[in-house]
């Protein structure tokens, strides 16, 4: 047989680095689909390569550093270049079992390698990946969240946080890959300092105006590698209230305005069916997603997460309904002994409008959430409200309201000068 390949011609600037300004939301979550599908696709590391191991990491670092000194004319920024690669160097040795651990558990596979906005092209109303790494096996064999890392940072590096923030928390709904959150910052600073490598060596060897252009991207991506460094300072926020109040919508403008990990309920309790999101379920599987004991086991694997992420030391938001006393009693408890602020967002919406919010989201495929009116009326009869001592660390936002997100932010903060 005669295999041939169907190339597609499109214009430079259709590349997102051209384009960033014109990209909608569904398109960002369209893309973190596409790339997580890619991903669990992808051919898995066998464990004897060298593949994703501590030291070829480490080894393609002092590569990416050795090229950039190759130019002196950077000399001015060394001191910086030397601090980040300090800061490398200690990640990689503090962190050798979490990257080992990555291997072991198959989270090593053949990735795109170069998912960085310029490889991305917006075509037919939709993201897509291309260029992807042919001519090095080791830059291809990589962790996933490693690729993802490249796409992550150079939305942040170009000002476009929110759509970071958006891109990367609906690929780990996808995926459900928060361990590998981790390893994230590590991943990052060495995705800028690639950028920094090839600004270098492209500021070596082009003449004429587009020189200043990458003299731009040097420093652009040099400053991001520098703040990637900066820990995050972590905090825990739960959702209130019951379905259809809009707190998945709320949830999402915060998490896009501060960095926060989003933990989704209504994904988890999906997961524990082998259901993705994008999935429907039907028949008994519809009615075991929504009972009781599904119930229990989601909010231990909520719990079991946001653990995890604050001793990463993200901020998190859990969206869920926290209607039992119990349920809300324990996120507090789990905030308290990280000593973070915790705040409840008491999400109100008047009934009409919950049941109208319901029956639009059931014929819309693309809403995680299958509450329908039955567990609307289920919860509202099993609610618990929240006691007095529990309204001192709440926030009552009223739905279709506009939403003060500095005010949340502002008892977020509050909350820490308090805990001090």
């Amino acid at each position: 047989f005669e295999f041939a390949v169907k190339m597609r011609q499109f214009m430079a600037d259709a590349t997102l680095d051209h384009v960033l300004a014109q990209v909608r939301p569904d398109q960002i979550d369209r893309l973190a689909g596409d790339i997580a599908t890619f991903h669990h696709n992808a051919a898995g590391a066998e464990r004897e390569t060298s593949f994703g191991t501590p030291e070829l990491i480490a080894e393609v670092i002092a590569e990416v550093f050795e090229q950039i000194y190759s130019d002196g004319r950077f000399s001015e920024h060394a001191r910086s270049l030397e601090q980040l690669r300090h800061w490398l160097s200690g990640f990689c040795t503090a962190h050798a079992r979490d990257f080992e651990k990555r291997k072991v558990s198959g989270f090593i596979r053949e990735c795109h390698g170069d998912l960085h906005l310029a490889n991305l092209a917006l075509l037919d109303d939709r993201i897509v990946a291309f260029d992807g790494i042919e001519f090095s096996e080791r830059l291809r064999w990589i962790d996933v969240i490693n690729d993802v890392a490249f796409t992550v940072m150079d939305f942040q590096a170009r000002g476009q946080p929110a759509a970071a923030r958006r891109f990367l928390n609906r690929y780990l709904e996808f995926t459900g890959d928060y361990e590998g959150l981790g390893l994230l910052p590590f991943y990052e600073v060495y995705r800028a300092l690639v950028r920094v490598k090839v600004a270098a060596l492209a500021f070596a060897q082009i003449r004429g105006p587009r020189i200043s252009s990458h003299a731009d991207d040097f420093i652009r991506y040099l400053s991001a590698a520098q703040s990637l460094t900066e820990a995050q300072a972590p905090w825990l926020v739960i959702m209130h209230g019951v379905t259809g109040t809009g707190k998945s919508t709320v949830s999402e403008a915060l998490l896009e305005q501060t960095g926060a990990v989003r933990l989704r309920s209504d994904v988890e309790r999906k997961r524990l069916f082998g259901l993705s999101p994008s999935d429907r379920s039907s028949g008994e599987i519809k009615d075991a997603v929504y009972g009781s004991e599904t119930t229990r086991k989601t909010y231990d694997r909520l719990q079991a997460l946001a653990r995890q992420l604050l001793l990463f030391g993200y901020p998190v938001i859990v969206d869920a309904t926290f209607l039992k006393r119990q349920h809300r009693d324990a996120f507090k408890k789990l905030a308290a002994s990280f000593n973070v602020p915790f705040v409840i967002l008491d999400m109100q919406a008047k009934a009409a409008a919950r049941r109208e919010r319901i029956a639009a989201r059931a014929v819309a495929s693309e809403d995680v959430s299958e509450a329908d009116l039955s567990v609307l009326e289920q919860q509202e009869r099993d609610q618990e409200p929240l006691a007095p001592d529990e309204r001192v660390s709440t926030l009552r936002l009223h739905s279709g309201d506009p939403f003060d997100l500095a005010e949340a932010v502002g008892m977020l903060e509050s909350t820490r000068e308090e805990g001090k």
